[in-house]
């Protein structure tokens, strides 16, 4: 390998490393079109195969650093030793890294003229569409988009008009611009380019200011119990005990003074079969105190399992877990798999799906619309439950994650939701982070992780529909499918014109 072959490598990895830092925790998020910039400027000079090399490296460095969680899961908690784990992660992160190595093929290959105007179209549209498929195939992975890093930042105001992939859109485009700005020599390209830039930016500040929902109803008094259940405690059973008297003993003082209490995901760690007797003292505590209280447990329904939430008032409402996590929930292959390392047979990892279809919970006059842990990132599914409803309730389990920046990622997840619908979140988890998000995809209230805590305090249920909420994920779509045809007749033009004039 050449040094200036070893250059561009390291200087891809680099360049993707960097990218994870405009996601939460660390939420710089003008570091994200500058990452996308620096990876562009690498592709200028290459062919189509040193391209996907270099965005192959790039998606290491960032996928890498970025879902580095997925080894402590796998390890620490699917009970596989560190080699097989590493094994498993890599081939994930490599996996992955796919994503952004065919789009820098299909850059070169067809749009190879990367210093032209028309990369202004190309670049963010065949990166959008990466990420639309890195969402929806094999069931998914929609975590880290390249739009999340930018709920702090003055894009922020285009999320309820054109969701986490018009976002995404967008930072590339201004990361593409970047890159042209400091490529170009002629000065009114330059002053365009930084018109378009600055333009974008306090668009989005101004939309920013927009209420694109309303108040509705009076305000809630909502009570999240963060009960930091190791999770090697969790499912055995001579701590089930303890568990469930500590989340009564923390919710006791509550009742009265709260119109919703919520426990997160596995709350309660044994079938509602078996939890029967508790669930009726709660309901009647509920009806008694004149409240909900919605609690996470598994749910045996037809000699079926499911992860599943329990609202208990004046009535049981069930809700299933509609989109569940391959290996974590369910096991493809299961034949073939199950039982051949330790992960394959970690606990709740032979569930059934709910049906998608699934009525909003009603407390008081509101509509809840129930989302469990990993459900809160795929948009589309979000899209189609919220819209009968005033308000989103999470719950969530992040103790998978160990003491890593997952838990971050996800809060910043759900501060995209709020965003995109205009409703408020409240993001219940068993060891953090449990958090009020506003409508306007602001964290109004939190608990430290991995604590024992209560939070507590006042929320507003909303109605009306944010652009988002009417049009959905397809405008977008079709958009960046439009720009790559726009810029393709125009090369397959101005090359007709080339040849016919030599």
């Amino acid at each position: 390998m050449s040094k200036r072959s070893f250059f561009t490598l390291t200087s891809s990895l680099l360049a993707g490393t960097i990218l994870t830092l405009s996601f939460a925790p660390f939420y710089l998020w003008f570091l994200a079109p500058l990452s996308i910039a620096c990876l562009f400027a690498l592709w200028l000079t290459a062919k189509p195969w040193q391209a996907a090399l270099r965005g192959f490296c790039f998606g290491i460095g960032f996928f890498g650093t970025a879902v580095s969680w997925v080894f402590v899961s796998i390890h620490h908690y699917g009970n596989t030793n560190a080699f097989i784990a590493i094994v498993i992660t890599s081939a994930f992160v490599l996996l992955l890294s796919l994503a952004p190595a065919i789009t820098a093929y299909l850059t070169i290959r067809y749009f190879p003229r990367l210093e032209r105007l028309g990369s202004l179209l190309t670049l963010p549209g065949l990166w959008t569409l990466s990420e639309c498929v890195r969402s929806y195939l094999f069931t998914g992975f929609p975590w880290v988009l390249l739009g999340q890093s930018q709920v702090n930042s003055p894009l922020r105001g285009f999320f309820p008009l054109m969701g986490i992939y018009g976002v995404s859109f967008l930072t590339a485009f201004i990361g593409t611009s970047l890159f042209l700005l400091f490529y170009k020599r002629s000065r009114a390209a330059k002053m365009l380019l930084l018109f378009a830039v600055l333009s974008i930016m306090l668009a989005g500040y101004a939309l920013s200011l927009i209420q694109w929902t309303k108040s509705s109803d009076s305000p809630l008094s909502v009570s999240l119990i963060q009960g930091n259940v190791a999770q090697e405690d969790k499912w055995k059973p001579e701590q089930v005990e303890r568990i469930i008297n500590d989340y009564q003993r923390l919710s006791s003082p509550l009742w009265i003074s709260s119109d919703l209490l919520i426990w997160p995901e596995n709350a309660v760690p044994v079938l509602d079969i078996d939890a029967k007797p508790l669930l009726q003292r709660l309901q009647q505590r509920a009806i008694d105190s004149h409240n909900t209280l919605i609690l996470g447990l598994p749910i045996a329904k037809e000699d079926q399992y499911y992860n599943g939430a329990i609202a208990l008032n004046t009535e049981q409402r069930i809700y299933l877990k509609r989109h569940l996590v391959p290996f974590g929930e369910y096991l493809p292959l299961e034949k073939y798999l199950r039982g051949l390392i330790g992960f394959f047979s970690i606990p709740m990892s032979d569930l059934s799906a709910g049906e998608k279809e699934q009525a909003p919970i009603i407390v008081n006059k509101s509509r809840l619309s129930l989302f469990i842990c990993y459900e809160i990132a795929y948009a589309q599914l979000v899209r189609n439950a919220v819209k009968g409803s005033n308000l989103i309730v999470e719950l969530s389990d992040d103790s998978w994650f160990g003491r890593s920046i997952a838990n971050s990622q996800q809060l910043q997840i759900s501060q995209v939701r709020a965003l995109e619908t205009g409703r408020y979140v409240l993001s219940a988890t068993n060891n953090g982070k449990t958090a009020i998000i506003d409508n306007q995809g602001k964290i109004i209230a939190a608990v430290p992780a991995y604590e024992t805590a209560i939070l507590q305090g006042h929320i507003q249920p909303m109605k009306g529909y944010t652009p988002w909420l009417i049009i959905g994920l397809w405008p977008i779509v079709v958009f960046c499918l439009l720009c790559l045809l726009i810029v393709l007749v125009y090369h397959h033009r101005l090359k007709n014109r080339v040849n016919s004039i030599s």
